[in-house]
């Protein structure tokens, strides 16, 4: 009997050390992980990035605003409005500007919409013809 465990032994150290040389280094770097502090996530995306979509979604507002004869009209206008009203509070929560509180629907009032988008102009956002919006 005790030949047979010394050749399971035998047999099976070279697996041992084998599966030992792959979970270890993944063991340790896992521990270091969790004891390691993390470093401060941001709580969006780029600011660059929110002022390039606030660009790109005061274009197409403008587009629809100025075709009236364009085929459901008023849905675009709508998601479009909902589209930057996320994005407006995306930017002035970034820059620490007060956001007054959303309606049930998401959809921020486009005089709240127009104010915001003139706070963030005055906070230094290139945004194009923030006067004009809803107008």
């Amino acid at each position: 009997m005790q030949t047979v465990v010394t050749l399971l032994v035998i047999a099976l150290t070279p697996s041992a050390v084998a599966g030992a040389l792959v979970v270890l280094p993944r063991l340790v770097r896992a521990l270091r992980r969790r004891t390691a502090p993390s470093a401060p996530r941001p709580a969006g995306p780029p600011l660059e990035q929110v002022a390039a979509d606030l660009r790109r979604l005061l274009s197409e507002h403008r587009r629809i605003v100025r075709s009236p004869q364009m085929p459901a009209r008023g849905r675009r206008l709508t998601a479009l409005e909902a589209a930057l009203s996320d994005r407006v509070v995306d930017a002035a929560r970034a820059l620490d500007l007060d956001v007054p509180p959303r309606p049930s629907d998401g959809v921020l009032p486009v005089p709240v919409l127009r104010s915001l988008l003139a706070d963030l102009a005055r906070s230094g956002v290139v945004l194009p013809d923030v006067d004009r919006f809803g107008r």
